[in-house]
Parts: structure tokens; sequence; C-alpha cells
């Protein structure tokens, strides 16, 4: 078996303390240590792009063009802004971004069954991976796939990883195949987990899949999309929902085996 997620709004949180909660990029866009100029063309790249990214009557062939500059623009606007590889840990420190409750106990359970936790992110993976840090959640288990910044010797960020993972096409490119096939070989039944319409086409791709249950978080405009939602996710959860029904899906033998049942 492995765990199949994507990050933003499926690991973590889409309400903290009665707000929006932040995803990896808002980890950026938010923090006092970028300036004004920054944060408003992210914001106008956002208002453009993102009812594209949601929109239900669209495809997801005429959405991948679409993604792709929102991507390309977000990551030059940092590039730009000459951002510090060693400005992200204050950033994700006064960031409004927690994980869903009961992640951890998910987290410790898939390591003990030393089942891997692939991580598939459109979001920044250099933010994404210092929450894990900060929130002692990194374990040998998990493989991280996302966006990276390239930065140069005085750790000035300089560039960004290629090609764009985005909403559209995780785990689809050679390059993020190749990055987690040696992690996967042998397991051929998914758990995959996701938010977007995108998301139930993580595993596509990966080789010598036989089952994939998809759980899908609805956290918004549930009336408008729960039909769309039921169609492409096995199950679906709505609201801000925990980590419960991923933990009471792991096979029974497993908690026999580990709790001698």
């Amino acid at each position: 078996m492995q765990f199949l997620s994507d990050f933003d709004q499926t690991l973590t949180r889409y309400w903290v303390n009665g707000e929006r909660g932040f995803t990896s990029y808002k980890v950026v866009e938010k923090s006092p240590l970028m300036s004004e100029d920054y944060r408003e063309k992210a914001r106008q790249l956002a208002d453009k792009y993102h009812p594209i990214e949601v929109a239900v009557d669209m495809s997801l062939e005429e959405k991948t063009q679409h993604m792709v500059k929102w991507w390309e623009g977000n990551h030059n606007l940092m590039i730009g802004e000459r951002i510090k590889r060693s400005q992200l840990k204050e950033m994700v420190a006064n960031a409004n971004i927690q994980f869903r409750d009961k992640c951890e106990v998910l987290f410790s359970e898939l390591d003990s069954f030393n089942i891997p936790l692939l991580v598939f992110s459109a979001g920044l993976g250099d933010t994404l991976l210092e929450v894990f840090r900060q929130f002692s959640a990194v374990r040998p288990n998990l493989h991280v796939v996302s966006n990276r910044l390239v930065f140069d010797e005085a750790g000035v960020a300089v560039s960004h990883s290629h090609p764009f993972v985005h909403s559209y096409n995780k785990g689809k490119s050679p390059e993020q195949l190749a990055a987690v096939e040696s992690f996967i070989v042998g397991r051929s039944n998914i758990i995959l987990a996701g938010d977007s319409q995108g998301d139930p086409k993580m595993a596509d791709s990966l080789p010598h899949t036989h089952h994939v249950l998809k759980i899908g978080f609805l956290n918004h405009d549930v009336k408008d999309r729960l039909d769309l939602y039921m169609d492409i996710y096995d199950i679906v959860l709505s609201g801000d929902c925990d980590m419960t029904v991923n933990l009471g899906i792991f096979p029974a033998h497993l908690h026999r085996e580990k709790y001698k049942i």
C-alpha cells in the first residue's frame, strides 16, 4: 500500500482560527518580509487564475495552459523579490497554517506500518517541507514532489524547478515519476486524498496500480460542486473534516499484526 496525497487544503486545514488557512504559496505572499508590490501582483495573478482553476464548466485541457502561466508568473515574482532560503523558517512560523486534526496520528500510523506517504503538491515545496519540519512531522516514509526554488551560493532564489507541478499534471511527467519510482515498487494499492478536480488523476500514470481508493475533501461551495466531486471521488468529505475516515481505512490485518489482536 501507499498513501498518495495533495498538500494544500487536503493535509492542511481550510479554516484556521476562524480565517482562511494559508496555502504553501500564501505563506510567502502574506509574509511581511515580502514587499507590498510583490503581494499586490501575486493577488492579481490569483484573482485572474483561481476562478479558472476551480471552474466546473471548463475542461482540464483548457485549464492546464492557464495554470502554467499562473505558476510561472508567481515564481518569477518570487525570484524578482530575491527571496532568501533563510527567510522561509520565519515565514512558516508566522503563517496561519495547520495540519488537519489527527494528521499527526495518520503520519505516525503510516510510518509504523512502513507505508510511504507520497505528497504530490502543486504548491511551493520549500515552504511545504518547512511546515512538516515545524510540526515535527518529517518521517522516513515521507516523499515530496513539488515546485522548488533554486538558490545560489548566497541562499538567494535565482530560478525554479522544471517542469512546474500544477493542479492538473500531478504524477504525469517523467520527472515526477522518476523521483518516486524507487519508493513505490510493488505497492499497487493506493489510498488517494485530494481536494481539487485534478487530484483524483494523480495516480493515473503510476506504474502497476491495481486499486485506488479516492477520498475528496470538498472545502467550499458544497452545494454547487458536490455532484461533480461524487463523480470523481469514491468518498467525499465536506467541511474542515479531520483524518478519522482516512485512518479508518487501513486494512484490519495491519492493526491485528501491530496490536496482536
